[in-house]
């Protein structure tokens, strides 16, 4: 007899007070590869099915207590055994018993004396069906799963937006307001505030033109259409030249820098990895108060190369946050309410640009003790 072909075993149970029918359907269903469960009891049967439910039952009707109908409702009535396939064998061959096993909830129904062939063939139909139906389910759940985690992405994008367009707001307000003050000022009413208001409008200009590019520079790595454009570079000068916007700071000592006095010959793209530095840098400023030595940028070796770490001494990120803090539409870097402001995408910006040079991207954090963001690019 051939085999049912499956990918694993076929679990049957057959329900019959017959022991005569109960080995014969046994043995011939065993020979043909199926794990066979045996009852000649309706209530024991339908107990074990629901424990653990098997692929197909074949079900006598005409048994003592519980009968093959009784049986049936309670498969269907069950919902780890509700899609189970039920074919009802019996001695009944009335139009109004077929019926009856159809309303009941049957799939099929086979005539005593039966001829093992037809009992076989329709048994592999039904375990057929009874698998593309399980397949059929399993993609369902996965297709609501994946439509509900879009859903969930398509609000996360627009809370995303609407907070970015608010900071491109208040950037560009701060700017109009300085160049305001200074379209109002008369020639010789320009002094020596001038020049600072004119460095204001010009800084805000440049983080307003930063957040721009990086919106758009994470729209070209999402779909693989931004190239890299590498050279040798000291990364000393990387450093300091993408720094230059925040010299403010560094003349105050809120910012300091420890580089070391030898060059540091990298590989990269380096306004790119300026990029990198100064979205790290401005990160930290926005949570870190002004003080001396409050952010600290620092360069050194190890073993997976060049390590930049971003030190500041701000509220610090909780653990939970920690895991998050690089992923797409993640809103907020810390544990306060400020931080969940925050559109994080410089951070996202950040790290598929570090891992795009072949590098690693990471922070160590801890509540109340500031942080340390880092990426390394090997050498």
């Amino acid at each position: 007899m051939t085999e049912i072909e499956r990918p694993n075993r076929p679990r049957i149970m057959i329900v019959d007070d017959m022991p005569d029918n109960l080995m014969l359907l046994k043995r011939m269903l065993q020979e043909c590869g199926c794990e066979v469960i045996a009852f000649p009891d309706g209530a024991m049967a339908l107990k074990a099915a629901h424990r653990r439910a098997p692929d197909l039952v074949l079900l006598d009707i005409n048994m003592p207590g519980m009968d093959g109908y009784e049986v049936c409702l309670g498969l269907k009535g069950h919902p780890e055994t509700k899609a189970v396939p039920v074919i009802f064998l019996s001695a009944l061959n009335a139009t109004g018993d077929k019926v009856k096993a159809f309303a009941h909830g049957g799939e099929d129904f086979i005539t005593k004396p039966f001829f093992f062939e037809e009992v076989r063939a329709r048994v592999l139909v039904h375990l057929k069906i009874h698998q593309f139906r399980r397949e059929l389910e399993s993609k369902n759940q996965a297709l609501e799963t994946s439509y509900r985690e879009l859903d969930e992405m398509a609000a996360m994008r627009d809370t995303l937006v609407h907070m970015v367009v608010h900071d491109m707001r208040n950037l560009m307000q701060n700017s109009l307001l300085n160049l305001q003050l200074l379209s109002r000022m008369k020639p010789d009413q320009l002094g020596t505030e001038s020049p600072q208001v004119v460095q204001d409008a010009l800084a805000t200009a440049f983080l307003l033109r930063e957040m721009i590019s990086t919106v758009l520079d994470l729209s070209k790595m999402e779909s693989g259409a931004m190239e890299l454009h590498r050279e040798p570079c000291d990364l000393r000068d990387i450093v300091q030249g993408s720094l230059q916007p925040l010299r403010t700071l560094q003349e105050a000592g809120c910012l300091v820098l420890d580089l070391p006095p030898d060059p540091i010959p990298v590989i990269c793209d380096a306004p790119l990895v300026g990029r990198i530095l100064l979205n790290l840098v401005s990160n930290a400023v926005k949570f870190t108060p002004q003080v001396p030595g409050g952010i600290q940028v620092s360069l050194r070796q190890t073993d997976e190369g060049i390590r930049v770490e971003v030190r500041d001494w701000g509220p610090g990120i909780d653990a939970e946050h920690q895991v998050h803090i690089f992923e797409r539409y993640n809103q907020g870097a810390g544990p306060g309410p400020e931080r969940h402001q925050s559109s994080g995408l410089g951070l996202t910006f950040a790290k598929m640009a570090v891992e795009a040079h072949g590098g690693h991207i990471g922070v160590d954090s801890e509540l109340g003790c500031g942080s340390t963001f880092w990426f390394t690019l090997p050498t």
